[in-house]
């Protein structure tokens, strides 16, 4: 399984994958998605042709930071390294930047333990359904765990 690039043509595939994980990722802006897409800044890894895992970054402009968005690992994938390899990935790929990376989730949310691993919880916010943790991507962390862990 390797990392690639998504495309407009894999939209279904992305749609089916983030359906699947149930109403607690709600259903995702088709507009952020193709922008990711556009800008080549969405990843996937692929098993035999089907998506399994999905993340992509954004490069926020009014705050400079990178913004790590729609991570998500099909459930019969989880705890297999594929979360982990592409955060690696877009660390890797974003490391000449120097700014800061974060991510957001849903408190309460699976992805709570992972980014607990790899990130310092800095806020939680309240929207009008839910609260969303704020995190700080400790690189160094993502770097460490990859040379120890992964062969």
């Amino acid at each position: 399984m390797t990392i690639c690039r998504l495309a407009q043509e894999d939209m279904p595939d992305i749609l089916a994958l983030w359906k699947k994980q149930g109403d607690v990722l709600g259903i995702p802006f088709r507009n952020t998605i193709n922008k990711l897409i556009d800008d080549g800044t969405f990843f996937c890894i692929r098993n035999n042709g089907r998506l399994i895992a999905m993340c992509g970054y954004k490069i926020m402009k009014r705050h400079p930071e990178i913004r790590i968005t729609k991570l998500c690992v099909d459930e019969e994938y989880r705890n297999r390294g594929l979360a982990i390899s592409l955060l690696q990935h877009i660390v890797l790929i974003t490391s000449v930047l120097d700014l800061d990376a974060y991510a957001e989730c849903k408190d309460g949310a699976d992805n709570n333990n992972f980014y607990d691993k790899f990130g310092e919880m800095v806020s939680i916010k309240e929207c009008k359904t839910m609260k969303i943790r704020r995190y700080k991507i400790n690189k160094s962390a993502v770097e460490e765990y990859k040379e120890k862990n992964i062969k």
